[in-house]
């Protein structure tokens, strides 16, 4: 234990061991389906809005602009005191 104040803060204890062998794999084996609709290929406007196609009906959406203004980096004055 390490205390402040005669106030425990923090128990010390031994890391755990390093796992030696890999770990199992297929845990999940027959708990998790995949429909085969799944391997079917994307409708048209779905891949066209990834590769960022537009349409010609829709009004062009900008991205919004941050509202923060822009940091001015200009020399400040020195702070001590001219002699």
């Amino acid at each position: 234990m390490i205390c402040k104040r005669n106030q425990p803060v923090a128990e010390l204890k031994p890391v755990p061991a390093v796992r030696t062998e890999p770990r199992p794999v297929g845990k999940a084996s027959g708990r998790v389906t995949v429909p085969p609709a799944f391997f079917d290929p994307l409708p048209d406007d779905v891949v066209d809005g990834f590769e960022g196609v537009l349409e010609p009906d829709r009004p062009v959406v900008r991205p919004a602009r941050v509202a923060e203004a822009r940091a001015a980096y200009r020399a400040r004055p020195s702070r001590r005191a001219k002699r």
